[in-house]
């Protein structure tokens, strides 16, 4: 009857002065170590909150507008603290670069490396109009700088004036582009090696005409690995050997 209403042990009569004295010294020093267990966790908690705060810090605080494009952004962690990363650099009243990455792995390293690469993001701003060798810049930056983790980065320069968009990827899920009021979309790939871990990586960019009605996806591979209600992995789309989707 005790062990069904949560008694933890249990003596048999007749009883031993000293197995009883042993059992609550035991029961003593498992109190101990389970406050013990539950400070350290609450200082873990603090200090995930901590590293969230400062994620969520080194995000864009606002959207820029420019004028004739409509520029929208979600940033939804699978954990308390994650890798997803995007921002932007404003050359100016019409040209603009977005770029989204995505560190391996989850939690507190994850969320550091994300911000070392703000800092090596903000200083390739004179290239911001060249994708290719923005990248290159921060994989030079980003290289020797970590051993465990990589970043997969995509990053889209938009010129309203020249009304082009240029694309480049390392190692990342490719750009979604649904032309005008088509009813397809379809994927733009562009990459190279993935960032930090090959300093001798080369990139490239493609050149995409901008029209009324264009809309253009930069995503992390949290997309394509969402489960549906069945609790199965599902691609978001499927595409042919041109890229299309069917």
């Amino acid at each position: 009857m005790g062990l069904e209403v949560d008694a933890v042990d249990y003596i048999h009569k007749p009883f031993s002065p000293a197995v009883v004295k042993a059992r609550v010294e035991t029961h003593l020093q498992l109190r101990g170590i389970r406050e013990q267990l539950a400070r350290q966790l609450f200082t873990i908690q603090k200090e995930l909150e901590t590293a969230r705060q400062i994620q969520l810090s080194i995000l864009p605080s606002e959207i820029p507008k420019i004028e004739g494009l409509d520029i929208a952004a979600r940033y939804v962690p699978m954990t308390a603290v994650a890798g997803d990363f995007y921002d932007l650099i404003v050359v100016d009243e019409k040209r603009i670069g977005i770029l989204a990455a995505d560190v391996s792995g989850h939690g507190m390293p994850a969320t550091l490396i994300a911000s070392m690469l703000k800092i090596a993001f903000s200083a390739q701003a004179t290239h911001a109009d060249h994708p290719a060798q923005l990248l290159l810049g921060l994989n030079q930056s980003l290289c020797g700088k970590f051993q465990h983790q990589y970043v997969t980065a995509a990053y889209l320069f938009v010129d309203m004036e020249k009304q082009t968009m240029t694309y480049a990827g390392a190692g990342h899920p490719p750009l979604l582009l649904r032309e005008g009021l088509s009813e397809g979309v379809r994927s733009v790939e562009e990459n190279g090696l993935f960032l930090g871990k090959f300093p001798f990586a080369t990139y490239s960019s493609v050149e995409l005409p901008l029209r009324a009605g264009d809309r253009a996806l930069l995503h992390s591979d949290g997309i394509a690995e969402t489960k549906n209600t069945a609790g199965w992995w599902r691609s978001t789309y499927k595409s042919d050997h041109s890229g299309a989707p069917v």
